[in-house]
């Protein structure tokens, strides 16, 4: 027989589970929010697919590119510091896509979702993005994916002016330079020829390192050396006629990187600054006879590394920036290098892969259209 006690003690356990079992049903769990946009990320490098021969709409600008019919639905979440254009998307799109063929940033378009991904010279990687604001305006998005923000915060602007129709230059970001003062002959000294030979030597040690990003931090660092607007004009000089004319390595491996160098972002970016290095060094040895006597005396590198090297850049032009450089580089030689020009003449497809990138150029980036030319005015003179 039950005692009262036996009864509440019943009646608390059965309380106990419908309040352990109403716990159970009240857990929720809640959805985490994020921006959908945020995780696209497309599988490409700064590469841009080949396309057709350019078709002006109504306003005479080339929209075969980017040619978006209609934007993207406004999103219920916040979107990254958009700016509405009096403009339809098509016509936005065109704007966009002229400006950044002329400022020759590598793009690659999506028109169904009314994307462009761009890469510059400097590799910042940004989006652009349209959506539909009704009433004919358009919402611009320049989201950056990868790289500096000072850059991005110049490319921003540019987009921004060129989708509301004023292609007005933006400014360059100013260098800092060291006051003349200081770097004159009383206060400083330029390292000697010794000095930049032993620096060169221990760059090279890392550009055997394992890791890439060691590697391209030192091609980077040369490339410093080379530059007379970041680097001392001697010291300059010096380093760009110790990387061609010595046997300390650094011109080998740039070619080796031309030639067999990995095909994802960083090694495009490696064979940058390698390029950015040759051409950089040919740039201060224009001047006189110097790439002509270096030629005669290293004429197995140039003739069988260099010349081959970059032709096989400019016919693969798989980055467009890269391709303008080995363009550069190669015009430069055929003018200064009588070696060069001699096997230039034995190669019977040069002129027509110096076509094919003045054409891929005129439709995507202007500078590789012009270097390209060049050269092919170069060759014709030989």
């Amino acid at each position: 027989m039950s005692t009262p006690r036996d009864e509440d003690d019943k009646n608390n356990n059965l309380n106990a589970g419908r309040s352990r079992s109403s716990e159970r049903k009240i857990v929720e769990k809640h959805p985490e929010f994020k921006r959908a946009n945020m995780s696209f990320e497309p599988k490409l490098t700064p590469f841009l697919k080949e396309t057709g021969s350019p078709k002006p709409n109504h306003e005479g600008v080339s929209t075969t590119r980017w040619n978006v019919e209609s934007g993207n639905k406004i999103p219920s979440y916040p979107l990254e510091r958009t700016v509405k254009v009096d403009a339809t998307t098509k016509v936005v799109a065109s704007r966009v896509d002229a400006n950044i063929k002329k400022r020759s940033v590598q793009a690659e378009f999506d028109s169904d979702k009314a994307r462009a991904i761009c890469v510059t010279e400097g590799f910042l990687k940004y989006h652009v993005t349209l959506f539909d604001a009704g009433n004919n305006q358009t919402l611009v998005e320049v989201q950056r994916r990868k790289g500096c923000s000072m850059e991005f915060r110049r490319e921003r602007l540019a987009i921004i002016n060129a989708a509301k129709g004023s292609f007005t230059q933006t400014q360059s970001m100013p260098r800092l330079t060291i006051p003349p003062d200081l770097v004159s002959e009383s206060k400083y000294a330029p390292p000697s020829y010794e000095d930049i030979t032993a620096m060169l030597e221990n760059i090279v040690l890392s550009l055997h390192a394992k890791h890439r990003d060691s590697k391209l931090l030192a091609l980077r660092h040369v490339a410093g050396m080379t530059d007379i607007e970041t680097a001392n004009v001697h010291t300059s000089f010096n380093a760009a006629k110790i990387i061609l004319d010595s046997e300390i390595g650094v011109r080998e491996i740039i070619t080796d990187y031309l030639v067999s160098g990995p095909q994802d972002e960083t090694g495009i970016m490696m064979r940058h600054s390698g390029l950015t290095i040759l051409t950089n060094c040919l740039t201060l040895l224009e001047k006189g006879d110097k790439i002509e006597e270096l030629s005669k005396k290293e004429n197995i590198w140039f003739t069988e590394s260099l010349f081959p090297s970059l032709v096989e850049d400019i016919k693969r032009c798989k980055s467009y920036h890269n391709a303008f450089l080995s363009s550069k580089c190669l015009c430069m030689l055929l003018k200064k290098s009588s070696i060069v020009r001699a096997t230039a003449r034995e190669d019977d497809d040069l002129r027509d892969i110096l076509e094919k990138a003045a054409s891929i150029g005129q439709k995507n980036h202007n500078k590789l259209h012009d270097e390209a030319e060049s050269t092919i005015r170069a060759l014709e003179c030989i």
